[in-house]
């Protein structure tokens, strides 16, 4: 007797091939989906110095921003009506740049700068002139890309 018997169904040897190739086009897929670096920190430095206006504003006291090294440090001034940005202030928070890979602080510009509590920024070291026209510019860059963290004259943080 002669049956003719038909296969049904995979291996356990192909279907682990085939899973071990949808697994590396899903690991190379991923990284390309992956933003850059600089533009991850950009955005968090930038959202960092936006809440430094709302800090200002809800303490109603001035708040410091300062670059040391690869950080920006929010400092509080101790009184409402002085403003010293080389001044020993308590530090409020910090957000370390370094943190994203491969990222790199370069063509800064105008930090620090100082957030009165009516949210109006102004230059240091006295707080009493305005922010150029141009604003205030902090590039980060990576290995590919590179945005620009930009305070503008009339208060607004952004990322180029």
């Amino acid at each position: 007797m002669n049956v003719d018997r038909h296969r049904s169904g995979f291996t356990a040897i192909e279907v682990i091939v085939a899973l071990a190739i949808a697994g590396i086009l899903m690991g190379i897929g991923a990284s390309a989906l992956r933003p850059p670096a600089s533009r991850l920190a950009a955005s968090s430095g930038a959202s960092f110095v936006h809440q430094a206006k709302f800090e200002a504003i809800r303490s109603n006291r001035p708040v410091v921003v300062r670059l040391d090294g690869d950080a920006v440090t929010l400092h509080r001034a101790s009184t409402a009506t002085s403003i010293d940005c080389a001044a020993a202030l308590p530090t409020l928070r910090t957000l370390d740049l370094a943190q994203f890979r491969r990222v790199t602080v370069t063509d800064v510009v105008g930090f620090p700068f100082v957030w009165l509590p009516s949210g109006d920024a102004r230059t240091c070291p006295s707080g009493a002139s305005p922010l150029p026209v141009d604003g205030l510019r902090l590039r980060v860059s990576d290995a590919s890309t590179a945005r620009t963290l930009v305070v503008e004259a009339g208060g607004k943080v952004g990322v180029r």
